[in-house]
């Protein structure tokens, strides 16, 4: 049975179902920095990357560091990181922080209200990210979209039961998703080594 749909009106988003309900991201997300100062010592470090946010290791001398951290914002657990400069060609977007810490100044973090679920809402940010959705927003020659114009876009919403189930049904869609590609990997590791001579030499041996 298909459900009744409406126009979304948002840009490149189409219809949605007609009991979803259309917010201004003003109405659903606060916009948290609070500069962690010279208690920068008493935080992890945390990184936005291509899979989510990772914890990182202060003294690891792989990528780049800060002089000082004393500029970096504080984050915890259920924020949402945002990257919302270079858009066109920025290799990360969004993420939702399962750890708290602290993350560069560069980013923008913004706390999930009563209207929408913290797991939903990074779904939600990941299909934006999917095909660069929010570049007609962006503004300046690093396409950057300022906290502003940030506040008065439009996000689709369900009601809240309704985002948690999206949410929990896509985390095991995703699961499912890595098991496959360990399983592939596994597999292509086998056929490489069974394809090295040496490998079966030991093979007709055993």
């Amino acid at each position: 049975m298909s459900r009744e749909m409406k126009n979304s009106e948002i840009i490149s988003i189409g219809e949605i179902p007609i009991n979803w309900s259309i917010y201004k991201n003003k109405y659903l997300f606060n916009k948290n920095k609070v500069i962690v100062g010279e208690k920068h010592l008493d935080y992890d470090l945390l990184s936005l990357t291509t899979k989510g946010i990772k914890q990182k290791d202060i003294n690891s001398p792989i990528g780049k560091l800060p002089e000082s951290f004393s500029t970096y914002q504080e984050v915890v657990i259920d924020d949402i990181v945002l990257c919302l400069f270079d858009i066109d060609v920025s290799a990360v977007f969004s993420g939702k922080s399962n750890f708290n810490g602290m993350i560069s100044s560069a980013y923008s973090v913004y706390r999930c209200n009563d209207h929408i679920e913290p797991n939903f809402a990074a779904y939600w940010f990941n299909m934006i990210d999917s095909d660069r959705k929010y570049i007609a927003y962006s503004k300046s020659l690093r396409n950057t979209i300022n906290a502003d114009t940030f506040k008065e876009i439009l996000t689709a919403v369900p009601l809240l039961p309704e985002q948690q189930a999206i949410a929990d049904y896509l985390d095991k869609k995703y699961l499912k998703l890595i098991r496959l590609s360990l399983k592939l990997l596994f597999l292509l590791k086998t056929i490489k080594s069974t394809n090295n001579p040496s490998s079966q030499k030991q093979l007709r041996k055993g």
